[in-house]
C-alpha cells in the first residue's frame, strides 16, 4: 500500500481515537450532571411535599382555634399534636434546604449569603467582594 495512503489512514485512527476518549469523557461528564440533578429534583420534591403538608396542619390549627372561639368543644391535645407534627416537619425541611444549598455548586457571599457563581469576584447581589 502506498506510504501516504498509510500516513492518512493511520491520522484517522489517531483522529477516531482522540474523539472517542472525548466522548467518553464528555458522557462521564454528563451523567455526572445527570446524577446531580435527580438529587436535587429529588430534595425538592420533598421540600414540596413538606410545604403542603404544613400548610394542611396550618388549616386545621387554625379550624380548630376558630372552633374553640366559636364554643365548640375543642381537644386541646389534638392541637398540641398536630403543632407537633409542624414543629417536626419544619425542622426536616430546614434539614432539606440545607442539603440542597450544599449541593448547589459556587459560593456564598460572606455578607449576604446568596449564591454566586465559582468565577465570581463580587457578589451579584449585594456587590461584596468574595
Amino acid at each position: 500500500m502506498d506510504p501516504r495512503v498509510n500516513d492518512v489512514l493511520e491520522r484517522m485512527r489517531q483522529t477516531a481515537a482522540q474523539a472517542a476518549q472525548a466522548m467518553g469523557k464528555a458522557a462521564d461528564v454528563a451523567s455526572k450532571k445527570t446524577n446531580e440533578l435527580v438529587s436535587s429534583t429529588k430534595v425538592n420534591l420533598q421540600i414540596f411535599e413538606l410545604k403542603n403538608d404544613i400548610e394542611a396542619l396550618y388549616k386545621e390549627v387554625g379550624r380548630s382555634v376558630y372552633m374553640a372561639h366559636t364554643g365548640e368543644t375543642v381537644d386541646p391535645q389534638e392541637i398540641d399534636g398536630k403543632i407537633a407534627q409542624i414543629d417536626d416537619k419544619v425542622a426536616r425541611l430546614c434539614c432539606l434546604q440545607e442539603e440542597l444549598e450544599q449541593q448547589r455548586p459556587g459560593k456564598k457571599c460572606p455578607a449576604c449569603g446568596k449564591a454566586c457563581q465559582p468565577e465570581d469576584a463580587f457578589c451579584r447581589f449585594c456587590g461584596q467582594r468574595l
